[in-house]
This record gives C-alpha cells, structure tokens and sequence, in this order.
C-alpha cells in the first residue's frame, strides 16, 4: 500500500515559494498585520496546524547558534523546527512591534483591542486564525509571463491546491468533525463510518489506502496506537481523537486480529471498496446537511 498525497521535494519547494507569496500579500500597516503575516509564515514553512501556532508562547521562538527555531506541540507531542531564513524577519518585526521579548510565558500571538492597534493580553483567537486563511486562499494568483509560458498548468492547479489545502486544513477539520459528530453510535455501521473518516480527518488517510487496509496494520500499543503505512512497516502515531474512534470500533466490530482480515467491511463477506466509502462519505453529508436545516428551521 502506498500513501497517496506524499509531497515531492518538488512541491516542497512550490510550497516554499507558495509561503512567501502569501506572506508578502500582508502589507505591514499596523502590528495586526505584522502578527497575521508571521502566523501564516509559520503555517506554511513548518506546517503547523493553527492551534499549534495559536498555543505558543513568545518563549516557543528562540535562537539556538545563528539561527532562528520554533517548538510547536500537536496532539501531544512537541516537535522544534528551523525558521527559514527567509521567515525570520517577519516574526523579528512582529515581536519588536509587540515588544512582548521580555515576557517568555507569555502568548506569542495576541489579539488587539477593540478599537486599537494595541495588543491585549488574550490569545488571538481560531476563528480569527481560519478567517485570514480563508481570505489569503480565496485570493486569485497571478503568474508571472515566463511562469505561464513554461510551466505546465495542471501542474499549477495541482500544486494550488496543496498549499490550499494545507493552510486550510483546519477549515476543513471543522466540518469533518460535525460529520463524525451527526453519526449516531447506536449501530455498528455508524460506528465504523465514524473510524473511517476519523482516518480521514485525523491520518489524511485516501479512501484507496483505507479500503486496502487490514485489522494487522492497526497497532494497539500499550502507551499509543500506530498505523502502519506500508510492507516496509513504516507507521504513523494516532491522535488521541483517532485513538477513541478506533478503539469503539474495534470493540464494537469484534474482529479477528489474526490473518489478512479485512478492517473495514459492508458485512462479514464483502470489504468495503474506494466506492463504498465514497458513497458512505455522501450519504453522510446529505444525512448531516438534512439534519442542520431541520435544526435551524425548527
């Protein structure tokens, strides 16, 4: 099984040039702008979620030699990363703005208060965070003439849509969440369409490779759960809201662990394939579209 979506260096190196187009779109007018454009720099260049960025603290930046690093903790678990070169004079001009340096415990991105420029002593908040992505997202690009001329436009598209996807990955968490949310517990099918897009949400797991995947490639160790990705058994820790997911499904399926056994299936003969899951995926969203306008209308 191959994980698709896997980045080349490549696109990696598009989605740099991608960061700093999107951070240089912030004209630096008031220190509001300073702190938007380092948190989408952050966002880009480390690929860290926005709770990851909204949760630091003015200490989680420092130096170590000549160079710049950020400590970002996701579900747990706390992860350092070099600071681009490139991203380091927008998080200096952010932080000599606030003049928050002598305040390591304290929030590194801060909300502003009404009707100022001044910061506030409160962390900025999510939906402020998902409003810039949306806004610097929507935004049209424009090509330079040597890049329409020579490169290939589908190509383009493609890699628009991953750094797209990427920093607006947490919009995309929001109603994923009230997906799993609206399925009820009270069968095992609903259950299992719960794990499945947990997988989704949580793992960025295709419906290819959950179609393929066995009971064996989801490990229960005794302090986390690992998913394995591929024959060579390179795996991928669980978070901890994956985790429960799959723990009730596998309490609730009751499946042998042992021999190739498929770990999603529509009944005791037959897995699910790429098409189930897809189908199961829109029939959940009409279900969960239905059941929002009965609640507003009512």
């Amino acid at each position: 099984m191959q994980r698709s979506g896997v980045l080349t260096a490549d696109d990696v190196r598009w989605l740099m040039a991608e960061a700093q187009r999107l951070i240089d779109d912030f004209e630096p007018r008031n220190i509001a702008n300073l702190r938007d454009r380092a948190i989408i720099g952050i966002m880009g260049y480390a690929q860290a979620s926005a709770d990851a960025v909204i949760a630091m603290q003015v200490r989680d930046y420092y130096a170590l030699g000549d160079r710049r690093w950020v400590r970002l903790w996701e579900d747990g678990i706390e992860r350092h990363e070099i600071v681009d070169r490139r991203l380091e004079p927008h998080i200096d001009a952010y932080l000599a703005a606030a003049a928050i340096a002598d305040e390591p415990r304290s929030p590194l991105f801060r909300s502003t208060l009404r009707g100022t420029q001044r910061l506030s002593m409160r962390r900025i908040t999510r939906r402020h965070v998902l409003s810039v992505i949306k806004d610097i997202t929507e935004r049209p690009v424009t090509l330079r003439r040597h890049e329409v001329v020579e490169s290939k436009p589908k190509k383009i598209d493609r890699r628009s849509e991953i750094i797209k996807n990427k920093l607006s990955a947490d919009l995309l968490e929001e109603r994923f969440c009230e997906l799993i949310e609206s399925i009820t517990t009270n069968s095992v099918i609903g259950i299992r369409d719960r794990a499945i897009i947990g997988l989704m949400l949580y793992a960025s797991l295709s419906p290819e490779f959950i179609s393929e995947m066995l009971v064996s490639h989801y490990k229960i160790r005794k302090d986390q759960s690992l998913i394995q990705l591929d024959d060579e058994h390179a795996s991928i820790a669980a978070s901890p809201a994956l985790a429960t997911l799959m723990r009730e499904y596998l309490g609730a399926a009751r499946l042998r662990r042992k021999g190739r056994v498929p770990l999603f299936s529509i009944d005791r003969n037959r897995p699910m394939t790429v098409a189930d899951i897809q189908k199961m995926i829109r029939q959940r969203l009409r279900r969960a579209r239905l059941h929002a306008s009965a609640k507003s209308s009512g």
